[in-house]
């Protein structure tokens, strides 16, 4: 195929298996072989996360998809503002593919022919160094590829925070009800706000399978709100799966009876979902980090029996609580991109890792 030959061809829910096939064609490495991936169809996946999400495919002569990538596009605070920026996911070549693939035309025809927005982001692993190398490499009618923030997502089990000290009883934990909304919605539009990337949220149940009675709130002597997240369990159209456990982990594994009590996250078997609930949104007053630590505190308390995931961009944050326990994690880049000029970041960023 030549340049001009590529064309940008909406997909369908009909191309759902076979995007699922190029999605799960290379698993993460590492002690645990983790495959991120949109079971059962990843059309619907990404259709499902946004009113205005987008899935373009290129297809071969032969009529199989070459190219595929997903855009989940909403609202997010940046600088001050609040602009629709496309989260892009899903960026496949098909390995079997022999022809000359120009990255360069096909993000140019994205940006320039398609879209009527202009900012986009996305993470890519620390251990994808392959791709890490195409995808920053500087090169002419190439996108700014401008790294955002190293990021660390986190799979525990919140047994490991109840043994903690952090408790302080000036402080109620609370679940959501709707006679909240209000408040809740002012403090995180006001807290969201202070970063770059935070979501601007109108409505918890705009976001799939988020609802109100899955939130919590922190509340303070005065009953304000200091603090709030939802346990957002994304399993029905997002997962992560293990495909292969290495040592140590494999040990673990057959250990699972026992490294459970011990404050270890269960591990599942091969092939199969690990079952977790994202910390999702995780906001307190100011970045007040002992705020941040009884809240912390009391929502594992009170769901000890579920595992919990959450994706970190401060580095304070990471070392002082999340580096303290036992863990599963890995390592990601963020990057911001768009074409023009360069462009400068002045506030501290927050990346969802639900919306990745």
């Amino acid at each position: 195929m030549k340049e001009d030959d590529y064309k940008l061809i909406p997909g369908t829910e009909a191309d759902g298996p076979e995007m699922l096939e190029l999605i799960e064609n290379m698993p993460a490495k590492g002690k645990l072989e983790l495959l991120y991936t949109r079971r059962p169809n990843p059309y619907t996946s990404y259709m499902s996360e946004s009113d205005r999400s987008e899935v373009y495919l290129v297809r071969d002569e032969e009529g199989k998809i070459a190219f595929q990538a997903g855009a989940v596009i909403i609202d997010y605070h940046l600088e001050d503002k609040i602009k629709p920026i496309a989260y892009v996911g899903g960026l496949r070549k098909n390995p079997n593919f022999k022809g000359n693939f120009h990255w360069t035309t096909m993000l140019y025809k994205l940006d320039q022919e398609v879209h009527t927005y202009h900012d986009y982001y996305c993470s890519i692993l620390n251990a994808n160094g392959h791709a890490k190398n195409v995808l920053t490499k500087k090169r002419k009618n190439w996108p700014n590829f401008d790294e955002v923030c190293q990021y660390e997502t986190n799979i525990f089990n919140p047994i490991v925070f109840t043994k903690k000290n952090w408790d302080n009883k000036d402080y109620t934990l609370k679940k959501v009800e709707q006679k909240d909304l209000k408040e809740v919605y002012k403090f995180i539009h006001q807290e969201g706000d202070k970063y770059n990337f935070f979501p601007e949220i109108k409505n918890i149940t705009d976001f799939k399978d988020l609802k109100v009675e899955d939130c919590y709130i922190l509340l303070d002597k005065e009953n304000k709100i200091v603090a709030f997240t939802g346990l957002w369990n994304q399993g029905n159209y997002k997962q992560y799966i293990v495909k292969k456990y290495h040592f140590p982990l494999n040990l673990l594994r057959s250990l699972n009876f026992i490294t459970k009590r011990i404050g270890y996250i269960s591990l599942p078997k091969e092939n199969e979902k690990f079952p977790f609930y994202h910390l999702a949104f995780f906001l307190t007053k100011d970045n007040n980090l002992d705020i941040y630590k009884t809240f912390l505190y009391k929502i594992c308390c009170a769901e000890k029996n579920k595992s919990f995931v959450i994706g970190i961009n401060n580095s304070k944050v990471q070392e002082e609580i999340y580096n303290t326990i036992k863990k599963i994690s890995f390592k990601s880049t963020i990057y911001y991109i768009y074409f023009g000029k360069k462009r400068t970041l002045t506030k501290e960023p927050y990346i969802e890792c639900g919306l990745l």
